[in-house]
């Protein structure tokens, strides 16, 4: 007996029914052929918007007394019913897998913008204070006739009714070079906060865009809006901060534009000059750059972000492993032929054992100002492996 039945009769025990006539309802309904077919839900099925609990969505061959509560819909045949049930079932799933993929970087982003504010809004300048070395500067100007004495120097208050006030002086310089190191030092204070109100706009303009976003995302309903959501996120977030949407249940049948695209940087089949492609005998791909410009263009131009970038310790050529089925790990036979030729383009090609650096190519970025195929790498790992060449590692050159 399925919970589906025992429920249905435990409902019409509970409507005065006896347990015989329930049950045997129960079993002619077991053998009559289905000419319908009903859906039931613990809301209409056009505002569904997530995956409701295992019994708030229920398909049935019959009419069920133990749903009366809830929102149903009729079918002529039990096929469309099913049809219809499968279907949702997978676009709920797909909108569970994306607001999960989106609401941890979500947070994470957001809790480092807000740590930011926090951390720019205690140190924001007074604004009295540059207000109040301009005061001080004026006046030593005022009266450059003063005599400092110790460091310190007594001149008239022209601000307000003319008192005594003490201003500390360098007793090194003269009263007019010390008001010009007060406008000096002045200027610099107003600089500050004035990058630092632009900082503070443009986080909690970011802020505003992560709230907006995580609003989005729980009244996602169409698979296109899947798509905006995730490249709303891949703008909002840095790279390397974001894991892709779970992999689609073994079984589920969804349409190909169902599953998000991810925004992300295509893979190039013209590697261009400069850039030597090997191919494996299981069938891998790996480039290798030759220079300063090709390990540039191969990291940042040529690289899709689920390929996988090794680097040797020391100097050397950028290499990639191809991964156009994004696995989220590399095969370790693949990973092992790619180390050994970065190992071989390296300075260490003449040591026993060379240790490589791999990560995503997503977790590599070009630094501000530096040099031609420098790179800045996030969450590399290592491997330790003997250098070989191409040809010994297994690869054939192809360009």
């Amino acid at each position: 007996m399925t919970p589906m039945v025992a429920r249905e009769i435990s409902a019409r025990r509970a409507d005065g029914q006896s347990l015989i006539e329930a049950a045997s309802l129960e079993c002619s309904r077991a053998t009559a052929p289905c000419l319908a077919g009903h859906l039931y839900s613990t809301v209409p099925v056009d505002r569904l918007r997530s995956l409701p609990a295992p019994d708030a969505l229920v398909l049935a061959a019959h009419e069920l007394t133990s749903c009366q509560d809830m929102c149903s819909q009729r079918f002529p045949t039990l096929n469309a019913a099913a049809t219809t049930y499968y279907t949702l079932r997978a676009r709920l799933r797909l909108f569970d897998r994306v607001r999960r993929a989106v609401d941890q970087p979500l947070r994470a982003q957001s809790r480092r913008l807000e740590r930011a504010v926090g951390r720019l809004e205690a140190e924001l300048p007074n604004a009295t204070a540059s207000t109040t070395l301009r005061r001080e500067g004026d006046l030593l100007l005022a009266h450059p006739e003063v005599i400092a004495a110790g460091g310190v120097a007594q001149v008239p208050d022209d601000y307000e009714d003319g008192s005594l006030i003490t201003i500390q002086v360098d007793p090194d310089l003269d009263l007019i070079a010390n008001a010009q190191q007060r406008y000096r030092h002045a200027r610099r204070i107003t600089r500050k906060r004035e990058h630092s109100a632009k900082r503070l706009a443009l986080l909690r303009r970011q802020l505003t865009a992560l709230g907006e976003l995580s609003e989005m995302t729980q009244a996602i309903d169409e698979p296109s809006a899947c798509d905006e959501a995730i490249g709303l996120l891949h703008r909002l977030v840095p790279r390397g901060r974001i894991d892709r949407p779970l992999e689609p249940e073994a079984g589920t049948a969804a349409s190909p534009r169902s599953e998000p695209e991810i925004a992300r940087r295509p893979a190039r089949a013209d590697v261009g000059p400069g850039i030597l492609k090997l191919t494996t005998p299981d069938g891998d791909v790996i480039l290798v750059g030759r220079n300063g410009a090709a390990n540039d263009r191969l990291t940042h131009q040529v690289a899709a972000r689920d390929d996988w970038w090794l680097h040797a310790e020391g100097p050397g050529s950028h290499v990639l492993l191809r991964n156009p089925q994004r696995l989220r790990q590399p095969p370790p036979r693949a990973l092992e032929r790619a180390a050994a030729v970065a190992a071989w383009f390296s300075k260490a090609r003449s040591a026993a054992t060379v240790e490589v650096h791999w990560t995503r190519a997503r977790s590599v970025r070009r630094p501000k100002g530096g040099a031609l195929g420098q790179a800045l790498v996030e969450g590399e790992r290592s491997i330790r492996v003997r250098p070989r060449r191409p040809t010994s590692a297994g690869g054939t050159r192809q360009g």
